[in-house]
């Protein structure tokens, strides 16, 4: 009988011990799972409004978000300082006789249009965020990255294009929304705004052209009736 009492206790004992490493893996087995989807996530540009065109991964993405803050980090160095050095007035004139070709978006003529509307220019994120150190230990873990390893990889001129806000009030208060409470990426967020973004060109796409067509069409029809009027003759009419 005692024999058996110490042979239950002993497996009693076994189980809690078992137990208790469960309950303490377990957290992290969870968090590392959860740091993989993350970093397994990929994301299109918000105009492609089916999904069906080139992706870039979590890990291109947040490697451009982990080198800013702020728009002036990158808008506002490099190819900008040099823009910002013609005079808007006689300097647009010497640019424009000087015959230089150049982008339309690398011009000192857009650049003064950006700054008056309160824009930032996607080129210049392209050209100078990889200018930029990453260092958020947080935020390059939850992609399964370190930021040395951040570092050493190129920028993703797609993870620019689709992770870029040209309005520099939201720009800066949307790339904070990227960054969740605990420094991880907020995946889900910026999947959503991209959602909604596709959503608005959509029902812009919607509503004009639908417009125009239905202009087009009451057209067609008024001016038709009126040429058709004048081209056919009217049927003669003859006394009964």
């Amino acid at each position: 009988m005692g024999a058996k009492w110490l042979l239950l206790l002993c497996g009693s004992a076994t189980a809690l011990r078992a137990a208790g490493a469960a309950r303490c893996l377990a957290p992290r087995t969870t968090s590392f799972s959860m740091m993989t989807a993350a970093g397994e996530r990929t994301f299109c540009r918000a105009k492609d409004l089916l999904s069906t065109g080139e992706r870039a991964t979590a890990r291109e993405v947040v490697n451009v978000l982990g080198r800013w803050q702020s728009h002036a980090q990158w808008n506002e160095i490099g190819a900008a300082k040099q823009l910002d050095r013609v005079d808007p007035t006689d300097g647009f004139l010497a640019y424009r006789r000087s015959r230089v070709r150049a982008d339309p978006d690398r011009t000192p003529m857009r650049r003064a249009a950006c700054r008056k509307l309160g824009q930032a220019q996607r080129f210049l994120l392209k050209e100078n965020v990889g200018s930029l150190p990453f260092k958020s230990a947080n935020l390059a873990a939850s992609v399964g990255a370190t930021p040395a390893e951040l570092n050493r990889e190129p920028i993703s001129e797609l993870a620019c294009d689709i992770s870029s806000i040209v309005e520099k009030r939201l720009a800066d208060a949307n790339r904070a929304r990227y960054e969740a409470s605990d420094g991880k990426f907020a995946a889900d967020t910026f999947a959503s705004d991209l959602a909604a973004g596709r959503r608005t060109i959509a029902i812009s796409m919607a509503i004009f052209p639908g417009s125009l067509n239905a202009l087009f069409l009451y057209l067609f029809f008024r001016w038709g009736s009126t040429f058709t009027k004048h081209l056919l003759p009217e049927p003669p009419t003859f006394p009964l």
